[in-house]
């Protein structure tokens, strides 16, 4: 008789592979971590932009005022220099969001076509790969520019 308190004897001499395979859903739980990142990307330069264009806002008042008071007092504005200063990272921010916004959909295309046989092949994982890494090619040039 059995007893739900009796351990089932093992096989002996039985061992772990010392190079277990990848789980199927590897390249899955990769693809899915490239998409974060982009959607990361995509929402924290939207943030940044919109910080931007508050503090170019500011700056614009700024720089009128200023004009103003510099007319008042007949001395050089400063708020003209002022504005141009966060005009080149703002611009920077938008093309980032550009770039980031247009893989994101090139890779989520590529993925739905690649899922169609619910399975993701190697040739296919590695098109995947190849366009992510594009991706920061042109987002360092962008960085670079500004």
């Amino acid at each position: 008789m059995s007893s739900p308190n009796v351990l089932q004897p093992t096989a002996p001499g039985y061992h772990e592979p010392l190079y277990p395979q990848l789980a199927p859903d590897f390249r899955l739980q990769k693809i899915n971590e490239v998409s974060a990142a982009l959607n990361n990307e995509v929402s924290h330069y939207r943030k940044v932009g919109k910080k931007y264009k508050n503090a170019r806002k500011i700056v614009n008042w700024t720089a009128t005022g200023t004009s103003f008071l510099s007319v008042a007092f007949l001395s050089a504005s400063f708020g003209s220099a002022i504005s141009v200063v966060g005009l080149p990272t703002l611009m920077e921010h938008q093309e980032i969001v550009t770039l980031a916004i247009a893989k994101r959909n090139t890779l989520n295309r590529i993925v739905s076509k690649a899922l169609t046989d619910k399975q993701m092949s190697d040739a296919e994982f590695q098109l995947i790969m190849t366009e992510y890494s594009q991706y920061n090619v042109p987002r360092e040039a962008v960085r670079a520019k500004c």
